[in-house]
């Protein structure tokens, strides 16, 4: 696995999902936190996670341990 760090850019908050995959898109608790732009997060570059309409994810990791996904159009690669 291969990691980077990447920033939150382009919104005010950013939403990690728990799961990319179709089946889970429409649970009401996809959503496993909202972070502010700005914040750093780890980046596992790897591998990008597909959802049906084609937008693309990133599994990602918070300062405090968290696993979810991000989508990749709201990273920024700082290193």
């Amino acid at each position: 696995m291969t990691t980077r760090k990447a920033k939150v850019v382009g919104c005010k908050k950013l939403s990690l999902i728990k799961d990319p995959s179709p089946d889970y898109m429409y649970d009401s608790d996809i959503v496993a936190k909202e972070i502010p732009e700005g914040t750093i997060l780890e980046v596992d570059v790897d591998q990008i996670y597909y959802h049906w309409d084609d937008r693309q994810y990133y599994k990602v990791w918070t300062s405090a341990g968290l696993e979810a996904y991000a989508i990749t159009t709201a990273l920024e690669f700082i290193s």
